[in-house]
């Protein structure tokens, strides 16, 4: 075999492999399982009485929970009960890099954080707040 014939082969290999690595999906975007979301209404419902009865925690649970549901339903991001907020929040970067609403949606979900995990006790205005966000979040998605 000649020199070039030797440099065209690897020249293919190199090609094939990169092209490959080039095509393997994102970490996330292989599969959803949004059938592991319960229904649209529960969540609102769970919403509503956990934030009725003045457990703030269980309402932002539900209410994160709600605006995921939305969002994976309009084709934003994927959801999987392993990933944490930041990495449903990179999901949607990945799969819509021009989502318009991505500041909202990643200052949404810090706050979101700090109120699970900081430490500090969650009040219902609080709850509230992150509501009155993801409502804006949500309305501007919908106008789209």
């Amino acid at each position: 075999m000649s020199l070039a014939g030797l440099l065209f082969l690897l020249y293919r290999i190199a090609r094939h492999v990169f092209e490959r690595r080039r095509r393997l999906p994102p970490r996330y975007t292989s599969r959803s399982h949004t059938e592991e979301l319960p229904p649209e209404e529960d969540l609102g419902a769970a919403y509503a009485r956990h934030l009725e009865s003045g457990h703030a925690a269980a309402a932002l649970r539900a209410l994160w929970l709600l605006v995921m549901r939305r969002l994976v339903h309009a084709g934003y991001g994927r959801f999987d009960p392993e990933m944490t907020n930041r990495e449903f929040v990179a999901t949607v970067r990945r799969g819509s890099p021009r989502f318009p609403t991505l500041a909202l949606l990643t200052r949404l979900s810090a706050r979101t954080d700090h109120l699970f995990y900081s430490g500090e006790e969650c009040s219902v205005d609080d709850v509230r707040v992150v509501a009155a966000e993801s409502e804006e979040l949500l309305t501007a998605e919908e106008a789209r």
